[in-house]
């Protein structure tokens, strides 16, 4: 089954929806850019790159609670493998970086 996405297909991180997010491990709040969003088994999952370090992303489901967005971790492993596999398989077909 293919799954649909909502890329941020020109790489136009300037104008791309931005978002501040405690990052624990440092212990500061950092900006993130939106690369991609999809649906899997009814859940809304976002693809997001921190601005410092655009060459990683992190994975997060996405719940709304009235106009905010509230960002979740994924606990369940499979499904975030499943989420990440179908994540990275988007980037692998969208930014071949073997053709340089």
């Amino acid at each position: 089954m293919k799954k649909e996405f909502d890329l941020n297909e020109d790489g136009d991180f300037e104008n791309a929806p931005t978002f501040t997010l405690f990052d624990e491990e440092k212990g500061v709040d950092a900006e993130y850019v939106l690369l991609a969003r999809t649906v899997i088994k009814e859940q809304l999952y976002y693809a997001l790159a921190a601005i410092s370090d655009p060459e990683s992303y992190v994975i997060l489901a996405v719940k709304e609670d009235g106009e905010d967005i509230v960002f979740e971790e994924i606990s369940d492993d499979a499904l975030f493998d499943e989420v990440a596999q179908a994540f990275d398989e988007l980037f692998d077909e969208e930014f071949d970086y073997d053709k340089e």
